[in-house]
């Protein structure tokens, strides 16, 4: 198994959506509280590749950055309902004021405004560590 680190999501895309860190960080928390660490393949239910490793996540000031075991690297990519948002005119971008996340997944490739969304660092592990 290989563990590797990047961004799921980002804080702010080159789109002009804007996820607030406490937003953000409140989003992953309620995820977590659901269990289910499972990573899927292009957000396919059907394709599990892998597990978040949750002690080695954290939501900073780029986004939401996990650590998940896989045998399959490419980008990665969250899935979620925004509940609310605030559209600004000014900078012509939109605010989440609330998000539900669903799910974490590798993606062949990152949608457009998310290319940052990518692997940070592969480490090879051992199984069940």
């Amino acid at each position: 198994m290989t563990k590797f680190k990047g961004y799921a999501c980002l804080i702010s895309d080159t789109q002009g959506i804007i996820i607030p860190k406490e937003v953000l960080a409140k989003a992953w928390e309620e995820y977590l509280k659901k269990g289910d660490l499972t990573v899927t393949l292009n957000f396919d239910p059907k394709k599990p590749v892998g597990k978040i490793i949750p002690e080695f996540c954290t939501v900073d000031d780029k986004g939401l950055l996990v650590t998940v075991e896989t045998n399959y690297a490419k980008g990665l990519g969250t899935n979620g309902l925004c509940n609310s948002s605030e559209y600004n005119e000014k900078d012509r971008t939109q605010v989440v004021k609330s998000l539900e996340l669903f799910e974490v997944s590798i993606v062949e490739r990152p949608l457009k405004g998310y290319e940052a969304c990518k692997i940070e660092e592969v480490k090879e592990v051992e199984p069940g560590t």
